[in-house]
């Protein structure tokens, strides 16, 4: 049974599919520079950037509550990365962490970003990138598949 946090993400993943897309291909650009374990929180954080400053849609909000559920979704839909993304239980479930991490206390591996990604818009087209507005008026493109 799905709890309130749960159905929120889910409500904000229908409104906001878009969001989906580009965590995808945040996280491809990851893999593709050689990343085999990266962090959701630091692609959200890219993603803010991109939204809020890129494209000057500063009312647009991406509630960290959910990173957890795009992680999960992620790693649901992209078998073939098990690990990429580091999950811990989810104090929705649990009703709370057992360290503050969320992880079980005898769990050696502290999270966070790993991997040689390097920062965005460091990749071999990072000069050619225009950014569009995701959620409003066009202002640029942010090239994916399927969109001409």
């Amino acid at each position: 049974m799905a709890g309130q946090l749960e159905r929120e993400a889910l409500d904000f993943h229908r409104e906001n599919p878009r969001v989906y897309v580009l965590v995808c291909r945040f996280a491809q650009e990851a893999i593709d520079r050689g990343a085999t374990k990266y962090a959701i929180a630091t692609i959200w954080e890219r993603l803010r950037w991109e939204v809020q400053i890129v494209t000057g849609d500063m009312d647009f909000k991406l509630p960290n509550n959910h990173r957890a559920y795009y992680a999960r979704l992620w790693l649901k839909n992209h078998p073939q990365y098990p690990d990429f993304f580091r999950t811990c239980t989810l104090r929705s479930v649990t009703g709370g962490p057992r360290d503050r991490y969320g992880r079980d206390e005898d769990d050696p591996d502290p999270p966070g970003p790993q991997g040689p990604a390097g920062p965005p818009g460091s990749g071999p087209d990072a000069g050619s990138l225009e950014i569009r507005s995701l959620f409003g008026k066009p202002k640029g493109i942010i090239p994916l598949d399927g969109d001409e």
